[in-house]
């Protein structure tokens, strides 16, 4: 999952407006089609290595929204979807 761009022909899904997050400045949708599994290790290496930057935790309100709104999502890759099954975020 992550951020795009507003686009009229993207998933409409759960839309993340500017001030819901301080990296988000202009209207945003979750790009659920985007979603992968990676390991814990994976993200470390690249972090240590400078290739993944992150940036400000979301709000536990935004989180929950983009989790809920997963749902929703007929774009959601169906292995992405059982984990958050299994961690009790989706039904």
């Amino acid at each position: 999952m992550s951020f795009w761009s507003w686009k009229e022909y993207l998933e409409q899904t759960c839309l993340v407006e500017p001030g819901e997050h301080p990296f988000v400045k202009h209207r945003t949708i979750v790009h659920y089609a985007s979603a992968t599994l990676v390991k814990d290790s994976v993200l470390e290496r690249l972090k240590s290595e400078g290739k993944l930057k992150p940036k400000e935790p979301l709000s536990s309100g935004l989180l929950d929204r983009i989790r809920k709104s997963a749902e929703d999502s007929e774009n959601i890759p169906t292995g992405c979807y059982e984990v958050l099954r299994e961690q009790g975020s989706v039904t």
